[in-house]
């Protein structure tokens, strides 16, 4: 991490960096430079840095969709929740399956998409990404970034 406001969401397969390059506090508005950090074998793919928007209730809504998917897995339902994607649209994410203790204790899968802009067409956008594995404890200190990122604000 370069930055003390940069925060790591740490996978199976390596680490996304979010950076922060640009805070509109009035507004609410937060933009990040995310970085994949694969390991290994992995590092070769989605190099580079992808532009993320995340508004103040985008980043509410993101540990509240973590929350709730932790909780149905915690009661052990099978479950893949819908995907969160932010206003903007600069990533998609789908939390899947997974084996949840408690709060602390646990895993699932993942999935992480990139909007990399309109496709041929320039109609649509096109989303590259990868699916991994999260732990619960690396997910939860992720959301405790986010929450006091967002309460120094």
């Amino acid at each position: 991490m370069n930055n003390i406001l940069d925060l790591e969401l740490k996978l199976d397969a390596g680490v996304l960096l979010f950076s922060p390059f640009m805070i509109c506090e009035d507004d609410g508005v937060f933009d990040f430079n995310v970085s994949c950090i694969f390991d290994g074998k992995f590092s070769g793919f989605l190099p580079g840095n992808f532009f993320c928007r995340l508004h103040r209730n985008d980043i509410e809504r993101l540990i509240a969709y973590f929350d709730c998917h932790i909780n149905l897995l915690m009661v052990g339902e099978w479950c893949e929740s819908t995907s969160y994607v932010p206003l903007e649209s600069d990533l998609q994410i789908k939390a899947l399956d997974g084996d949840v203790i408690d709060c602390s204790d646990g895993e699932f899968s993942i999935n992480i998409l990139f909007n990399c802009g309109k496709g041929a067409k320039g109609t649509t956008n096109t989303y590259f990404g990868f699916e991994t594995v999260v732990e619960i404890s690396d997910l939860s200190k992720f959301c405790h970034g986010l929450e006091s990122f967002l309460t120094k604000r």
